[in-house]
């Protein structure tokens, strides 16, 4: 039995057709599958969720004859649900920063400009922020008694010398 290019519904789940990717499915909570070709092959013959690499991340798409081809769930959820990135935002990101979550309702199209943003918004970063005075104590306590090398303190020199002529 062939794919078709309708939604397909397997306890409660819907699953849809990926576009450009022939016998694979995906749902609006980033579950990949590989459904049946139909034929009696012990690997292809069967419908298979497919799993991770690293939790939440990329998922291998197996072909019989073009080989493997490895894709992120979050960039296969967008591109069957919402269609190719807008021009400009060809990452697929995911708004809470949690790499793990592939819900659809957790994606967006976007650059990594819009990435670095959301990770200043999502507190995940203090760049682009200054620091809270309770995070200024506690570095340094942490830094209480270590001693610079030269060549660090000359580092650290030229980049405040660089942030002041950009200023």
């Amino acid at each position: 039995m062939k794919a078709s290019s309708e939604k397909t519904k397997v306890s409660g789940i819907k699953w849809r057709d990926i576009p450009g990717r022939p016998l694979f499915q995906v749902n609006k909570l980033g579950g990949v599958r590989r459904v049946s070709d139909g034929s009696n092959d012990p690997i292809y013959g069967k419908t298979k969720i497919l799993t991770p690499q690293k939790p939440g991340r990329h998922v291998c798409l197996w072909y019989k004859r073009q080989g493997i081809s490895s894709i992120s769930i979050a960039s296969l959820v967008l591109l069957t649900f919402v269609g190719p990135p807008p021009k400009g935002k060809p990452h697929a990101l995911p708004r809470n920063d949690d790499c793990s979550n592939n819900s659809l309702s957790n994606l967006k199209w976007g650059s990594e400009l819009d990435n670095n943003k959301d990770r200043v918004l999502n507190g995940k970063t203090t760049k682009g922020r200054p620091r809270s005075e309770e995070l200024k104590r506690l570095l340094s306590i942490m830094n209480k008694g270590k001693k610079l090398s030269e060549e660090t303190k000359q580092r650290m020199s030229r980049a405040r010398l660089g942030r002041k002529l950009s200023e």
